[in-house]
């Protein structure tokens, strides 16, 4: 069964898509193609590494809020209480796309 560090290694991989898409756009101010179909493409593609960037920080914030790390281990439930917090996490999560979180 995955844990938590499987499903923060899963949104850690997303910033390597970020690094492509951006590698990708450096490779096309390389060639020989008409600098404004460049442009626009580049400029396409600056933009969906950005939201896809920003998207996976949001996910990794909310996995810590789920999971009560970085800032939010400071929580002062008792086990039984946080066991049901992350239960409504993960049933939140499962049952509603991504998408709404942007």
């Amino acid at each position: 069964m995955k844990d938590r560090f499987d499903l923060e290694d899963e949104i850690t991989k997303l910033f390597s898509f970020v690094d492509d898409i951006q590698a990708v756009v450096e490779y096309l101010s390389e060639t020989d193609i008409d600098p404004r179909i460049i442009d626009n493409v580049s400029n396409i593609l600056l933009g969906t590494s950005t939201l896809l960037g920003l998207h996976a920080d949001k996910m990794l914030d909310t996995m810590s809020q789920c999971f009560g790390l970085d800032e939010y281990n400071n929580f002062n439930f008792d086990e039984e209480k946080k066991a049901e917090s992350l239960k409504k996490c993960f049933k939140n999560c499962c049952e509603k796309p991504c998408s709404q979180n942007l």
